[in-house]
């Protein structure tokens, strides 16, 4: 799906709202977001928003995630496939990735934290935030 100028003005509000911010749950589990724009897309992407998702555990090591760092390959079948698009998810910690569909901004924080709830279940921790962190200054890249 081809990005349109509607979609920067909801890309930019969501770098003010969660870029360089660390969203804490019960126990030290945490989220992390990195959001940023490139002037041009690579040959390989949709749309020119680079993205980084990340549940933690307390340790601070990964338990899912979604970003687009690069295509992944992954199992269908008896077959490993290259996904055509560089937007993909860790459903789980060991997960090297497998394809995500991304339809728009929105609809993938939406993705995102309906994972967070998914995962957080798993280890009886409640969804809900306690705190928000800067984790980091905004060099947006």
């Amino acid at each position: 799906m081809p990005f349109n100028d509607e979609d920067f003005g909801e890309f930019d509000a969501l770098i003010e709202s969660y870029d360089g911010y660390t969203f804490w749950f019960e126990r030290g589990y945490h989220a992390t977001f990195r959001f940023w724009r490139v002037a041009l897309p690579s040959r390989s992407a949709l749309h020119p928003y680079r993205y980084e998702l990340v549940l933690h555990e307390p340790s601070g090591v990964r338990i899912m995630g979604f970003d687009n760092a690069h295509p992944v390959h992954w199992k269908s079948g008896k077959f490993t496939q290259r996904s055509r698009y560089p937007d993909h998810w860790h459903r789980e910690r060991s997960d090297k990735g497998r394809p995500y569909t991304f339809v728009s901004i929105s609809q993938l924080l939406e993705d995102f934290f309906q994972q967070v709830e998914i995962s957080l279940a798993t280890v009886n921790v409640s969804p809900d935030m306690i705190e928000v962190t800067p984790t980091r200054s905004n060099d947006n890249g």
